[in-house]
C-alpha cells in the first residue's frame, strides 16, 4: 500500500518500525499513517498533515502495544464505570 501522505517517507516508516519493535510491520504502520491522515485531512493544514499524522499513528500504535491495564489507567476508564454506562 503506498502512504497517502507523499512526504511521509519510507525512511521515517523504517524510524518507526525501529521505535515500535516488531510487533508492527512496515505496512500495518503505513496503513495507520494513512488512517490517521484521512482522519486528520481538513482539520490539519496540509503543511502540517504529515508530521500530524506520523504523530497520531504513533500515539495509536503505541496505545495498540499496552496491556489493557495500562490504557484503562492512562484512559482513566475502568471496567466498573464501562459495564454501568452500558445500562445508562
Amino acid at each position: 500500500m503506498a502512504l497517502v501522505v507523499p512526504q511521509v517517507s519510507a525512511a521515517v516508516v523504517g524510524e518507526l518500525v525501529d521505535r515500535l519493535g516488531p510487533q508492527f510491520t512496515a505496512k500495518q504502520i503505513e496503513e495507520c499513517i494513512n488512517t490517521a491522515a484521512a482522519d486528520l485531512a481538513g482539520s490539519v493544514s496540509s503543511e502540517s498533515l504529515p508530521e500530524m499524522a506520523i504523530r497520531l499513528a504513533l500515539v495509536r500504535l503505541s496505545g495498540e502495544s499496552l496491556p489493557a491495564a495500562a490504557t484503562e489507567s492512562a484512559s482513566g476508564t475502568s471496567r466498573s464505570s464501562r459495564r454501568d454506562s452500558q445500562f445508562m
